[in-house]
């Protein structure tokens, strides 16, 4: 089990990282200068900006390789699936805030869903999401738990994972989807580097596979999201923050919002 240790401003960090210039385009995020394979540093690790008043961002590890893709759908609603361990507390929290916060910013164009890679199909989300997600002024009281399946992964535009290990049960059952599936953090981190400027939805996950694709890789477990159940204690509250954190900016680049 991994210590986090929460620092100024409730923000995670396990090393520095340059101060940067806020962002036009996202108020209050700071963004950081293109990034290129050369000057990769493996001991940084990006902490997403939180909003209001966001720190700058370091560098998150990205995976690099080479699949046949499937072909994204063209039309309907952009199709997410939230993947964690048991899809009782991370990926209900991440699939509500992100799907509320997606709605808000472009109604109907998105469908969000999540699914576990050890399920105990049927179960509610934990306690503790419950409670957050009451917090925001969500009611998640109708969570019930699924188990990741191929079908779970037919016709999806992006995966969203809590940490490397569930991307790469995702990847196992679809190989094809290499270029559309993230960790959580990695994505929020991946939208801060990119420059998309008025991508949104498909157009931005293209920008973000190929920006990673030109990344060294690092330590993988770096990007993981830490399962709050039975860890420390406040950690809930930890996730919560970088939860929130990584909505923020994921939501804006996947929906264009300047």
């Amino acid at each position: 089990m991994r210590h986090v240790t929460p620092v100024k401003d409730g923000v995670t960090s396990r090393g520095p990282g340059p101060v940067a210039p806020p962002d036009p385009r996202l108020p209050g995020v700071t963004t950081l200068p293109t990034v290129h394979a050369s000057d990769t540093d493996p001991e940084e690790l990006i902490t997403v900006p939180r909003p209001e008043t966001r720190p700058a961002a370091h560098r998150l590890p990205w995976a690099t390789a080479t699949e046949p893709a499937e072909p994204a759908r063209a039309d309907g609603p952009f199709a997410i699936v939230v993947v964690c361990r048991a899809n009782e507390a991370r990926s209900p929290l991440i699939e509500r805030l992100l799907g509320a916060e997606l709605e808000r910013l472009a109604p109907g164009d998105f469908r969000v869903t999540s699914c576990g890679t050890r399920a105990r199909v049927g179960a509610g989300a934990a306690h503790g999401t419950l409670e957050l997600l009451r917090s925001h002024g969500i009611d998640a009281a109708d969570h019930r738990a699924r188990q990741l399946t191929p079908a779970e992964l037919d016709d999806v535009d992006l995966v969203v994972t809590a940490e490397r290990s569930h991307s790469d049960r995702v990847l196992d059952l679809a190989p094809g989807l290499l270029k559309r599936t993230f960790t959580f953090l990695e994505l929020a981190g991946l939208a801060v580097h990119a420059e998309t400027g008025a991508l949104e939805g498909r157009a931005f996950v293209e920008r973000a596979a190929a920006l990673r694709a030109g990344l060294a890789d690092v330590d993988g477990h770096r990007a993981d999201l830490d399962d709050p159940v039975s860890t420390v204690p406040g950690a809930f509250e930890l996730l919560d923050l970088r939860t929130q954190d990584a909505v923020f900016v994921i939501a804006r680049a996947l929906a264009g919002a300047s």
